[in-house]
Order: structure tokens, then sequence, then C-alpha cells
């Protein structure tokens, strides 16, 4: 069902993403790259537009409509509510000078981490992959260090 609108001094007609679909669904060649490309529109809203695409693609974008039709759409999360593998899965990208780029963090003004290239990303994931248990399991054990020195000093002051 489409959201109500109303519009002074002008009749608004409101249509479903499928009725403009079928009447903005084309095809045509690029004129600067001769590839096939299909478009096509779901709203007339400002701020959105239509959708082009190779016609290599069609059969994976079909697949992954279908996916989320039948299992649903993820909800949108606020980057700043988001945990640090979601603001990571959100953010990380490859730049067109080879560059990768991500956060964990979703909150505004937070900083990117950045990578010269796919072997430079490569060679840290390892290390980090090696180092990242390593500084947390010694974090926990000098946590539960201190939480025991505490307990003991608590216990002591008790006993006075």
């Amino acid at each position: 069902m489409a959201k109500l609108t109303v519009k002074l001094g002008d009749t608004k007609k409101t249509q479903s993403a499928t009725e403009i679909f079928n009447e903005t669904l084309e095809g045509g060649l690029c004129a600067d790259t001769n590839a096939l490309l299909i478009s096509y529109a779901t709203c007339r809203e400002q701020g959105y537009g239509s959708q082009t695409l190779s016609v290599d693609y069609t059969e994976e974008i079909i697949k992954a409509l279908v996916g989320y039709a039948e299992n649903g759409v993820p909800k949108f999360i606020e980057s700043a509510d988001m945990d640090p593998v979601q603001a990571l899965h959100s953010s990380i990208k490859m730049m067109p000078d080879g560059t990768i780029t991500y956060k964990q963090s979703g909150k505004r003004g937070s900083k990117s981490c950045m990578f010269q290239n796919m072997d430079d990303f490569v060679a840290f994931v390892s290390v980090a992959k090696e180092k990242l248990p390593l500084i947390k399991q010694a974090l926990v054990e000098a946590y539960a260090e201190m939480q025991s020195a505490e307990t003991e000093d608590d216990e002591s002051d008790s006993e006075e």
C-alpha cells in the first residue's frame, strides 16, 4: 500500500512501485561504452532516481531481490548505533585508486583505517589475525589480576 500524500492546489497521483516500474522500465545501448543497459524507477519522489544496470547483472540482481523478498530486508541501523562489526561491513570499500578503507565505529567524526592496496590490506589482516587475540588475552588476564587485587584489598580493609 502506498503512503498517503497530500498536495495543496494540485492533485497528486500516488502510484505503487510496481506501477512506476512498469511505466519506466526500458533498455538501451550506452552511447559511450556500447554496453546493453536496463533502467527503471520505483518512485518519483525528489531525491530518488532510476536504477541502471548492465544486462550482465540481470540474473544476480533478480536473485538478490528474490532473496530479500523471501527472507526479509535487513533493518536500517543508525551508524552511531552500529557495533564494530556492523560498522566494518557497512564501510569497507576499495577506492578507484586501489586504496582500501573501513571504519569500526559509525559515530560521526570517526576516522577510517586506510591501506595502500590489496597486498597491504592482506598483510595487515594476516598480522591482525595473529596479534588481536594475543592482546585480548593479555588484557583479560591483566583485568582479572586487577579485579583479584581489588577484592583482596577490600577484604583486608574490612578485617581492620
